[in-house]
């Protein structure tokens, strides 16, 4: 297996193994729409039986007893995916244990999920019971400044990305005359005759993973969607085809009854970047390293490059906005989850980790035995 490594961020580095039995994804996104969380699609699902909720507020310990489920999870020998936080990578927002039939999340704002069963599916667990409560009330001042000036910065940085997002459509719509559907969609139609099983599927069923997330590093993404696969091909885009191009393909899936596994834009969550079929192990994916991939998919060729020439000025200099833009995008998002550590080290001295310990060792035992 081959250590990912994240670049410094707020002063940590930290490897990351992935691989077929530990795979790394996101399940929201801070985007051009702003925060959207995908819990529901991610933990909702049928193949979840039982999910335990975490509600304990910052400093509670909570990405701490996900990683040390995870942990032993993958010591047992479980599949077991970490789904990171799409903020701050380097916290879990969840836990999902296949074999077990498992998931293990952090229920707070902004990502609540909506119980269906609550005490039968879904239990609640309660880490902020560690805490001091009279202390941390003795330092609500500094407490509330450091969560409102967190809430100021992330309203910045929506409002950067949802220009960015305007920026994308601009230059999408400046290209979109001279690109050629038809040949698009026949090379949709023969990659799909390829990625289908022989036995047709009774109906559609759709998974959602997310690879990729915006956040104080710019847009970062894990390798695990397509090292999950057998055969990988990468859609190199250009000019913002490939989103096009996932959406036939999508369409297609839909069309033929296929089992994927999908990965919306964390930019864009109306884009698609990655399609993983299950049934034959095939991914398609925006993010796959050109020498690990089975085939390369250019973009390139379903544009008309000597009519764009026309276009070519404009675009370059909407490139360079949204590349600026961006920049102060990912500069806010840094600052907000500077101020996020900066809150849980005002919790930190008034929690009692020796409860948080408990509370993880009882949640292990309730689920390993």
């Amino acid at each position: 297996m081959k250590k990912h490594q994240y670049l410094c961020y707020n002063g940590k580095i930290e490897n990351i193994t992935e691989g077929k039995s530990t795979p790394h994804y996101f399940a929201a996104s801070n985007s051009s729409k702003g925060f959207l969380s995908y819990f529901g699609d991610v933990f909702g699902g049928r193949d979840i039986k039982r999910l335990y909720i975490l509600l304990g507020g910052p400093g509670s310990g909570k990405s701490t007893m996900m990683k040390k489920v995870a942990s032993v999870s993958e010591n047992e020998g479980y599949t077991t995916e970490r789904i990171h936080c799409s903020s701050s990578p380097f916290s879990l927002d969840g836990v999902i244990i296949k074999e077990k039939c498992v998931a293990v999340i952090d229920g707070t704002n902004p990502h609540t999920y909506e119980m269906s069963y609550p005490g039968v599916r879904e239990i609640t667990i309660d880490p902020g019971r560690a805490w001091d409560t009279d202390k941390l009330y003795e330092n609500r001042d500094e407490i509330i400044r450091l969560s409102k000036e967190k809430k100021s910065a992330y309203r910045k940085a929506y409002l950067f990305l949802r220009a960015s997002g305007l920026m994308a459509s601009e230059m999408k719509e400046l290209v979109r005359q001279y690109i050629s559907e038809e040949k698009l969609r026949k090379n949709v139609d023969l990659q799909i005759k390829a990625v289908l099983p022989k036995k047709a599927n009774s109906d559609f069923f759709r998974t959602v993973r997310l690879q990729s997330a915006v956040c104080g590093l710019g847009n970062i993404y894990f390798e695990s969607l397509y090292k999950s696969a057998d055969k990988k091909i990468l859609v190199k885009d250009s000019h913002g085809i490939a989103e096009t191009y996932f959406r036939y393909l999508y369409d297609k899936a839909v069309e033929n009854k296929a089992k994927v596994t999908v990965s919306y834009s964390a930019e864009n969550p109306e884009a698609i970047d990655g399609i993983l079929f299950e049934d034959t192990s095939v991914c398609f994916s925006a993010y796959c390293n050109e020498d690990e991939c089975d085939k390369i998919i250019n973009c390139e060729r379903f544009e008309n490059k000597k009519a764009m020439s026309v276009v070519k000025q404009k675009y370059g200099f909407a490139a360079k906005c949204k590349y600026a833009i961006d920049a102060q995008a990912y500069e806010a998002l840094s600052q907000a989850a500077a101020f996020h550590e900066l809150i849980e080290e005002k919790y930190a001295p008034f929690t009692d980790y020796s409860v948080t310990e408990k509370i993880s060792s009882e949640l292990c035992q309730r689920i390993f035995g």
